[in-house]
């Protein structure tokens, strides 16, 4: 679907679609192009969006937060996109199909402070390398990261906030090796009493 925009929304700097699900690349292009200053988009359950509306995302200069949820034909390709934005410093994929590798490119960006990949199938490889100066992290519905990932995650000074849910393989030794945090969130971990 592409959308008439007629008015331009030079003052909007928060903008949030969901459920649209008849949005194309080109009305959400369209709508960009209206909205040269956006920092805050929230975008979800748009199945027809693809990997040209995140390249588009990674030109907006000023967007600082990306919530990209359930929008399911974007690819590792896209995310990988996502890298030359040097503005983006919170990135929420939860429900997304993030692969591992995809995921840990992204913790290469060297800007982004809060990730959010909670229900993204997951596993420790994901997290096997880190220059991104991450202060929240959400792993929520990650079942297939193990300590791995706790120990990985202990080398990584910046961390103040950790969500964990649903997870079967980590373990109270696991959760002593994480660094010093302000918040740390846990349900739902069988192993973890």
């Amino acid at each position: 679907m592409t959308l008439s925009i007629h008015t331009s929304f030079d003052s909007l700097h928060a903008l949030q679609i969901v459920n649209h699900f008849e949005l194309t690349d080109a009305g959400f292009q369209e709508i960009l192009s209206r909205c040269p200053h956006i920092e805050t988009l929230h975008i979800q359950n748009c199945p027809y969006l693809t990997n040209v509306s995140l390249e588009k995302l990674s030109q907006l200069p000023h967007l600082r937060t990306l919530f990209w949820i359930g929008n399911i034909s974007a690819t590792e390709t896209g995310y990988q996109t996502l890298l030359s934005s040097t503005s983006l410093r919170t990135l929420n994929l939860s429900g997304s199909h993030l692969t591992n590798p995809a995921c840990s490119t992204l913790l290469t960006h060297s800007f982004l402070t809060a990730l959010d990949v909670s229900f993204c199938p997951l596993d420790d490889r994901a997290f096997s390398h880190f220059q991104a100066p991450l202060i929240y992290l959400n792993l929520r519905g990650c079942p297939n990261l193990t300590d791995q990932t706790l120990l990985t995650l202990s080398r990584l000074p910046t961390l103040k906030h950790l969500l964990l849910a649903y997870h079967s393989r980590m373990t109270p030794e696991g959760l002593r090796l994480l660094p010093p945090l302000q918040t740390l969130r846990i349900s739902h971990c069988l192993n973890i009493s």
